[in-house]
């Protein structure tokens, strides 16, 4: 209930009733009458005397018996006893009365007051922790989010070097193979020109050789023309000596 609507209840009470409740006193239920007889009120008695007899003794323990009396109401309250009756309050009893009731209004509003600010208070402080809290758990989103992105970035950028350095890789790899290819054309072009080399002197080898036969042939032949032209010449020599000698001896005869 606020406090608007305390003071127009308030206002709505009647002064008679108002008045009833302050100078009233609170009714008091009169304490019931014993129903059955032998039912004692124990708080209403004094319990003078005891008596305690003991029955045996064992190596166990000890055995008593306690018998009480019976309780007696010597001096003690009477329970029908009830309150004298008041007087008629006066006009300054009533205006103390209803003094007193104005102030216990005014403390149960500052009271009601107090509460409402307490309340007012609890609640911006609830507020206040929930958009602390609340923009506590934004931040708090707002890192990781930010950290995820800087993974993905730094995941991202770590994929392209990868990429480049793959590229790089297989640019390498291919430039040592074309190198590769290019040194085993070059020593298969070599070892051409070589093997073509070495058949070029081969066949120049054997052309030397066969000019060198061909030339000793030559000059065998040569030899052999000119050994059976100077046999064919000293058997003509030897035909015209042997000529002359005929004739000189024909000559002779016809001399």
């Amino acid at each position: 209930m606020t406090l608007a609507a305390y003071r127009d209840k308030m206002r709505e009470l009647p002064l008679v009733s108002l008045l009833c409740s302050c100078i009233s006193p609170p009714i008091r239920e009169q304490p019931a009458e014993q129903d059955a007889a032998g039912v004692v009120d124990l708080k209403l008695s004094s319990i003078r005397d005891l008596e305690v007899v003991q029955l045996s003794q064992r190596s166990s323990g000890q055995a008593f018996q306690v018998i009480l009396k019976p309780p007696s109401f010597d001096g003690g309250p009477d329970p029908r006893a009830t309150t004298p009756p008041r007087g008629k309050p006066s006009l300054q009893d009533i205006q103390k009365k209803l003094d007193a009731a104005q102030e216990r209004r005014k403390c149960q509003e500052a009271e009601l007051l107090k509460h409402l600010a307490e309340r007012r208070e609890h609640q911006r402080e609830v507020a206040q922790k929930a958009l602390s809290k609340e923009r506590q758990e934004n931040r708090a989103k707002e890192e990781r989010l930010n950290a995820s992105q800087q993974q993905e970035e730094h995941l991202n950028a770590s994929q392209q070097e990868e990429e480049r350095l793959n590229q790089e890789e297989e640019h390498l790899n291919a430039s040592q193979q074309e190198e590769r290819l290019n040194a085993s054309q070059q020593e298969e072009c070599l070892n051409a020109s070589q093997q073509q080399e070495e058949r070029l002197n081969a066949s120049q080898q054997e052309e030397e050789r066969l000019n060198a036969s061909q030339q000793q042939e030559d000059l065998n032949a040569s030899q052999q023309q000119e050994e059976r032209l100077n046999a064919s010449q000293q058997q003509e020599e030897r035909l015209n000596a042997s000529q002359q000698e005929e004739q000189e001896q024909q000559e002779v005869r016809i001399q």
